[in-house]
Order: structure tokens, then sequence, then C-alpha cells
């Protein structure tokens, strides 16, 4: 509780790739309440061996006939909208991931709705901040002993649209987390935005000669003209990966994710 899982009943089956094999795999699960009353149900994980995302990727909410069928959801209820992906249960990262390990140098543009969201408050499960937003070349989470494992770095960074009660004040972070020499940096800017109203999130990682990332993002209206400056950016400092997923995370926050492109960078 206080991270993945929400409320009580919540689950989460994580299995290494390592023990699937090519084809369908039969799962059978068990869970058992506090007066150890037990109860199991079969599941078969259908995995396709040396399947790779397509890149560039584009997600036209309208033609899917599930969210499943356009991203992979990892954590929190969600639901199928006509503007997109939404979450049902805000709070602690709800997550989307879209790409794979093969993902190096890419850029995602996606359309966000703000419906609502909580205050940040310290202390489970905002630990001081309310945002949605994208993070970029995610390897999985680490292996932290913990069940289900909660630990989401290192990866290579996370940009996240902050929320604040005054809506006027809002501004972007970027944490880029690679190891010991993992920083954060923020917009220097406020940006307003208004609930309800449809707005694009664009974000970015490129390679540098250095063997360093530089990551960079920015938010617009929908329907306005695309700002040419980027709100922030953040240039990876040591430890970084060199590709991986991208992931859609609502943290604490009620929001629509809509259509979606991803574009790879030349190198």
């Amino acid at each position: 509780m206080q991270h993945r899982l929400a409320s009580a009943g919540d689950f989460n089956l994580e299995i290494d790739i390592a023990e699937l094999k090519d084809g369908a795999t039969l799962a059978i699960l068990s869970a058992q309440d506090a007066k150890q009353n037990q109860a199991t149900c079969e599941v078969t994980v259908h995995y396709k061996k040396g399947q790779v995302w397509p890149l560039p990727y584009r997600i036209d909410w309208s033609t899917a006939a599930s969210i499943p069928s356009m991203a992979q959801i990892v954590d929190g209820r969600w639901r199928l909208e006509a503007k997109g992906a939404r979450t049902v249960e805000p709070y602690y990262d709800r997550v989307l991931a879209i790409g794979d390990l093969t993902w190096t140098d890419y850029e995602v543009t996606v359309q966000v709705t703000f419906h609502g969201f909580t205050g940040p408050s310290k202390g489970p499960p905002h630990y001081g901040v309310t945002h949605a937003g994208i993070s970029l070349r995610w390897r999985g989470h680490t292996d932290d002993g913990k069940q289900p494992h909660v630990q989401w770095y290192p990866l290579g960074a996370a940009t996240e649209f902050q929320l604040f009660p005054d809506l006027t004040g809002c501004h972007w972070r970027i944490i880029a987390e690679g190891g010991k020499n993992s920083r954060v940096v923020y917009s220097t800017e406020r940006t307003a935005i208004t609930l309800g109203k449809t707005y694009w999130m664009k974000a970015r990682v490129e390679s540098l000669p250095d063997r360093h990332s530089r990551y960079r993002t920015k938010i617009w209206a929908s329907g306005g003209v695309e700002p040419k400056a980027w709100a922030v950016e953040s240039i990876e400092g040591g430890e970084d990966f060199s590709s991986g997923s991208l992931l859609l995370v609502a943290h604490n926050s009620d929001v629509t994710f809509g259509n979606l492109e991803a574009i790879p960078l030349a190198r």
C-alpha cells in the first residue's frame, strides 16, 4: 500500500520475462486474506519472443478496441473514453508503458486533459508532489526486495508537469536518474492551466557525443501554436541508460492521455 497498490484487494502480478516461454504460459494465481481464506484462478500469458515495439509509433484512440491494444497498463485502473485513456482512481504513479528496451533517441508528443487532482502533501501517497508527465528510457522496476517492486529508478529521466492548488503556478521538473549523478532541474517560468482543457505535452531524449544525454520538455494548449523554445532541459551527468521505453504517468492526478506520436531522432 501507499505506493503501487492503492486499496485493499489490489494486486500486481510481476513475472520475469525469463520465466515465459515463446507462446502461451499458464499462470495460477493464488490470493489469501487475513482470515486465511484462499482463492485461485488461472491466467494464460501470451508471449512472443523477439518481438520489438515499432518506432515510429502512433496512437489514435478513436480506432482502439481497448487500452491494452495500444499501451501496456503498468499500474492503476484506467478506462477508455472518447479522448483517450483516463485514470479511474487517481493515486501514486498510475502508469501506461509504450515502447521497449530498443528505443534510444526519440521524441514523444501526447495530448493530455487535466480533470482534477489532489494538492501535494507530505507523506504517502503524494510524497510532496502532484503531477502528470512522460518518463523516458525506462527499463522496468528495480528489484528492491518488495512485492510488487516499488523502485521506479534508475531510468533515463522523468519529466513531470507539477500541479498546484493555484493553477497559474504550474511548472515542469526533470529528474534525470542514472545513479549517483542524478539531478533535478526546474523550469523557471510558471504555466497556467485550465481543468477540462486539452494540452499537448512533448518530451525528447537525445544522446550527446560525450556519452551524456539531453532531456527536454514543453507544454502548450491544443489548437494553439507550439512554442519554439523548450520549457526546461537537463543534461544527464553520468551513468545514463542508452535506451528504454516511455511511460505516461499520472501521480495523484485525474487526467486523460490522448492521441500520441513517438518518432525516432537521427543520430
